[in-house]
């Protein structure tokens, strides 16, 4: 068995800063009641598409599965007594990170203050790996809006929901709630809106 050498030893030590699509799936709309039910974190390289690193998905069991909103579990399909135990999830986030080099992600993501007020709540000693600097394509695209409302008069998009922008964009299928899918959909979508944005 070789030793590693110096420089070895400080590419294992370095640790990365990463973009990541990142979505959950929730049990319903208030994080004071309701309970995260998937997550997805996939690493994104600077162009905002799907880096060689692996992604983190995980279902959790609802701690609380008698408040789940019906409305909510209908429109994910997904079962709120199925999946992992949270703090096992926690475990397993620290671990794909420290196996993967991360340190600090930057996430992008579909409203990302509902995904990341939720994260705080229920993973509260894990919220530092996220980065104070997000990507939000609800933002951009309301960004947008307001530059197109300035020069034209008139809004570029109707409606900035995931549903609605992915039409919009030529993103043809349908919204899936689940967590990967719509991480994936979030990154696509900050993708196409940045070629919206024309810097002069």
């Amino acid at each position: 068995m070789t030793e590693a050498t110096g420089n070895e030893k400080n590419m294992e030590d370095e640790k990365l800063k990463i973009l990541a699509a990142f979505d959950l799936e929730t049990s319903g709309l208030d994080p004071a009641v309701h309970d995260i039910i998937e997550i997805a974190i996939v690493p994104l390289n600077p162009d905002f598409k799907r880096s060689d690193l692996p992604e983190f998905t995980a279902r959790i069991k609802a701690v609380h599965p008698e408040n789940a909103d019906p409305e909510s579990l209908k429109i994910s399909g997904l079962n709120p007594f199925e999946g992992e135990d949270i703090q096992k999830v926690a475990t397993d986030i620290t671990k794909w990170m420290s196996d993967n080099h991360i340190e600090r992600i930057e996430a992008v993501g579909h409203n990302l203050r509902f995904d990341l007020d939720f994260f705080q709540i229920k993973f509260p000693s894990l919220f530092r790996i996220f980065s104070s600097h997000c990507h939000d394509s609800m933002q951009l695209a309301i960004i947008i809006n307001d530059i197109s409302l300035l020069q034209t008069g008139k809004k570029l998009f109707p409606s900035v929901s995931l549903r609605n922008l992915k039409l919009q964009l030529g993103m043809e299928d349908p919204v899936q709630h689940r967590a990967m899918d719509d991480a994936l959909d979030a990154a696509e979508l900050y993708r196409r809106l940045q070629t919206k944005l024309i810097i002069n």
